[in-house]
């Protein structure tokens, strides 16, 4: 994952929107101290929300299945 410090985020926010939703890939933003963050498309965070709320739902239904219910 290509990474870029907090201060060229800031700088060239549009043209790093731009690059991460036409090449589908994240982009790491880091800080000089503490945690940094990810940016991603649109498109791509629905995707990866998507999954998340299915891993939710198979763990809740684990359980259940388990028990027979």
């Amino acid at each position: 994952m290509q990474a870029v410090s907090y201060d060229e985020a800031a700088e060239n926010l549009e043209a790093m929107i731009d690059k991460v939703v036409a090449d589908r890939a994240p982009l790491a933003i880091t800080l000089e101290r503490g945690e940094g963050a990810v940016l991603v498309s649109a498109s791509e965070w629905a995707t990866i929300d998507r999954t998340l709320h299915s891993s939710r739902l198979i763990k809740v239904r684990e359980p259940r299945i388990a028990r027979g219910i």
